[in-house]
């Protein structure tokens, strides 16, 4: 996200609160609590753990990626990946951006962001705090959930 830290700088100059509707990225704002009140993720954070199935090529080898073709995939992002009801919308990203987009929206350091692919798409995403503890976010792969939290927080 090349504006990414613009957008952001006027989201807290604002007063605004940035609501996460992307499923595994409002599975993190779940589980941390004190990110709603305003506070910066870095602070007790040991590590956010960012699920994503794979998407739709995840069993190819490299050398069956290199032929994909846009129509191809397109078709495959239109579909989605068989784990999550996207209600029509496909998931163009897959976490291929996910960790670097993670780490700009909750103002902590890419290091701090480990992409892990769950195809199973049950656990949505994990925060590992510096104590140690782990808080994940598990449920249906379904979009009904982040829309209802982040509804109910608007």
């Amino acid at each position: 996200m090349v504006a990414g830290p613009v957008f952001m700088e006027r989201v807290r100059s604002s007063g605004a609160m940035l609501l996460p509707i992307d499923s595994e990225h409002n599975a993190i704002f779940q589980c941390l609590p004190h990110f709603a009140a305003g506070e910066s993720v870095a602070k007790g954070i040991r590590r956010i753990l960012l699920t994503g199935s794979g998407g739709p090529f995840r069993a190819r080898s490299r050398a069956e990626l290199h032929r994909v073709t846009p129509d191809e995939a397109w078709r495959a992002s239109e579909l989605g990946h068989g784990t999550q009801d996207l209600g029509g919308f496909g998931d163009h990203d897959e976490q291929g951006t996910g960790g670097h987009r993670s780490a700009v929206a909750l103002r902590c350091k890419p290091e701090q962001i480990q992409v892990v692919v769950h195809p199973q798409s049950v656990v949505h995403s994990m925060v590992e705090y510096a104590d140690g503890s782990v808080i994940a976010q598990l449920g249906h792969p379904d979009m009904r959930t982040p829309i209802a939290q982040a509804a109910r927080i608007s």
